[in-house]
């Protein structure tokens, strides 16, 4: 070995060692941070998106302006579909409601039964197994229960406790008990008992309404012919003596004092006990709901008021009508007013005829449901027609007393917010992925006898070598 080669030997040897790797672990750690924070603001950008969508999904609801507090018990002059997360009456009972409505199940919905608060919007939802609001689930005079039917069974739910209460096959016998009207004092229900004859000789079904109180329940009458459909079934004067039904095309007015019974026979299918609230005020006049067959094309509805033992109609010149509809039902009248007050149904097609079996009206495709008072000038909106929802029923109290106020129902979904909420939910997800492999790509591995550095970098560290001689 030259001189030249020993001393260049000697000047590598006295060089410090360093890192060869350093640059590299250094460039990757810069590099992760970058990314995390890139993946962690994405993140971020993405869940605020979706919050911003999912807001009005949850059922959010207007507000009064500068925070005005209720305006005391009434019927609101609008309603609308509940949010996702809405408490369900037994969880979280709201006291009485003023109305409840039916909504069908769909994307945002699990359907069923929702009530709105007599003094607040506060909704709140019940499973009913189908029943729909004022027609087979009838809500109190006084709004603090609901009495729907369950099969065989009858279910009151209290709205004040959150309690349901099952009376078990009230009637022995019955395959269907549905409620047809509710006293106006509360103690009782008239109900219809569909039955099915097991003798096949036997007429096929027969319907009996009966009376339910607190002393037990009692029949009222029995026929193999159809009732009227539910909600146009049975109406109680207010003072609970004198009860009118309807079988066929024959309505029947019993007084429970005298025994005595009367019976109308009505003109055509078109014709039909106006519904609960058919009796008015004094119990003296009996309303009838018919298809204006001189304006067919109009859709309209009018009401016809009768001498219930005679049948005559006691003002042809006095006929309050609603047009265009596709049914009518009478709820009550307006104590302040006069007027009636019914509910207003908007469908595909009009119902044509009553049927006297209900099948015309349950195979209507119901698109908008109102409340409306029907006054000697015209009729009066109420409760503004609601999209999206099959039927209603209110209070009778609230009816009579002529209450209303200002409603704030859940704000509605827009098919752009639908579309951002689902969006937003797919960026979330293709996020999550994202962050996954890029965390697999960039793990830290440590196989055994020897460890490495961040970024798969070797962390052996190399010293200058000097060249051999």
């Amino acid at each position: 070995m030259s001189a030249l080669t020993a001393a260049l030997r000697a000047a590598a040897e006295d060089v410090p060692a360093y890192d060869v790797a350093d640059a590299a672990i250094a460039l990757g750690r810069r590099r992760r941070r970058r990314s995390a924070l890139a993946s962690t603001g994405a993140g971020l950008l993405v869940l605020i998106l979706l919050a911003v969508a999912l807001i009005p999904l949850l059922g959010s609801r207007g507000s009064p302006l500068g925070g005005a507090r209720s305006e005391g018990p009434g019927l609101p002059d609008r309603i609308g579909s509940p949010g996702v997360l809405t408490r369900s009456m037994g969880i979280a009972p709201a006291g009485p409601a003023s109305v409840v409505f039916t909504e069908p199940s769909g994307l945002l919905s699990g359907g069923g039964l929702v009530a709105v608060g007599a003094d607040a919007d506060t909704y709140r939802t019940l499973d009913t197994a189908g029943a729909i609001a004022g027609r087979t689930a009838l809500l109190s005079p006084d709004g603090g229960r609901i009495a729907f039917s369950w099969g065989k069974d009858i279910v009151m739910a209290d709205l004040r406790t959150g309690r349901r209460q099952r009376i078990l096959d009230p009637v022995v016998g019955g395959d269907r008990v549905v409620p047809a009207a509710w006293f106006a004092d509360g103690s009782g229900l008239i109900v219809v008992v569909t039955s099915h004859a097991g003798d096949p000789t036997a007429p096929g079904i027969v319907q009996e309404l009966t009376i339910m109180d607190m002393s037990g329940s009692s029949g009222l009458a029995t026929a193999t012919g159809p009732v009227a459909p539910y909600g146009f079934t049975v109406a109680i004067n207010p003072s609970g003596t004198t009860i009118a039904y309807q079988y066929s095309n024959v309505i029947t007015v019993y007084n429970r004092i005298t025994n005595v019974k009367h019976t109308i026979t009505l003109p055509d299918d078109r014709t039909a006990l106006a519904g609960r609230g058919a009796w008015t005020p004094d119990g003296r006049t009996l309303a009838v709901v018919h298809r204006d067959t001189d304006d067919y094309q109009a859709r309209r509805w009018e009401l016809r008021l009768l001498d219930p033992v005679t049948g005559v109609e006691r003002d042809p010149g006095y006929r309050p009508s609603l047009a265009p509809a596709s049914a009518i039902r009478l709820l009550g009248w307006d104590s302040q007013t006069g007027d009636p007050v019914v509910v207003g149904i908007d469908a595909d097609q009009t119902v044509d005829n009553f049927g006297y079996g209900g099948n015309s009206l349950d195979q209507l495709a119901v698109k908008k449901v109102g409340v409306y008072e029907l006054g000697r000038n015209g009729p009066r909106t109420v409760l503004a027609p609601t999209p999206g929802i099959t039927d209603l029923d209110v209070a009778d109290s609230i009816v009579t007393a002529g209450l209303t106020r200002r409603g704030y129902p859940p704000r509605a979904v827009s098919a752009v917010e639908l579309a951002a909420a689902v969006g937003g939910g797919l960026l979330l997800a293709a996020w999550g992925v994202w962050v996954w492999r890029r965390r697999r790509a960039l793990r830290i591995v440590e196989p055994d006898g020897g460890g490495q550095g961040d970024a798969g970098v070797p962390s052996t560290r190399s010293r200058a070598i000097p060249p051999s001689g």
